[in-house]
């Protein structure tokens, strides 16, 4: 899928996202949260948020600002080369997830802005839907912090590097971890993920549990 087309993807899914209902979330952090802060009121100072995943995060967004406008990435950012490591399928041995709605989660959680902190030491589901998870792993001691953007980048690049989907998320199975370069200025030493999940465990839940090739797809996805 070439960069305008995906753009225009993201616009359509972006005006097609609905709020799913999610269990309150808050400015204090509650047992298996993650801290987001961001433009709530894109006049007024950033919001520090504590939410669980990306859905329930956009559920306490809309709850504080009904007229939330999602922010759009421009094409410039899209074309950008994204640095670090990209390992696929049956090298990550983390069970296969199901693509259809990768690319929701994806556009929801650019579309938020903002940045997102973990803590050391410590895997962090960010969305769960129907047999896929977006997981961050934080391998430094210290709590790291970066943007909506440099995490969606890297999730762009396991959908569209891994597993010949050729941007078409149909159901195929996929799974991929991107690694920040060990000289990114904020979140060396840390990863994203696309694996499978199952939503009714722990967000804490380390995705190396579900093992490959898993439920989803067999042994099919390959870089």
């Amino acid at each position: 899928m070439g960069f305008v087309a995906f753009f225009v993807t993201f616009i359509a899914a972006a005006a097609s996202l609905q709020g799913v209902h999610a269990a309150a979330v808050s400015e204090k952090r509650g047992t298996g949260q993650l801290r987001w802060e961001g433009p709530v009121f894109r006049d007024q100072a950033w919001k520090p948020i504590y939410a669980s995943s990306v859905d329930t995060l956009w559920d306490e967004v809309l709850k504080t600002n009904r007229e939330f406008v999602m922010d759009v990435p421009s094409l410039s950012e899209m074309d950008q080369h994204v640095p670090g490591r990209l390992v696929c399928g049956s090298d990550t041995k983390i069970a296969t997830a199901d693509s259809r709605q990768i690319e929701a989660i994806m556009t929801r959680l650019r579309g938020l802005g903002g940045k997102w902190m973990i803590e050391g030491n410590r895997c962090h589901r960010i969305a769960c839907r129907d047999k896929v998870g977006v997981y961050w792993c934080n391998d430094n001691k210290h709590n790291i912090v970066t943007s909506a953007v440099e995490i969606h980048l890297r999730l762009s690049r396991i959908s569209r590097g891994c597993c010949n989907l050729n941007g078409v998320f149909n159901g195929s199975p996929l799974s991929g971890v991107h690694f920040f370069p060990a000289n990114h200025r904020e979140a060396a030493h840390s990863n994203l993920v696309i694996g499978y999940a199952d939503c009714k465990d722990p967000a804490n839940t380390d995705p190396a549990r579900y093992r490959f090739p898993g439920p989803v797809g067999g042994g099919t996805c390959q870089a």
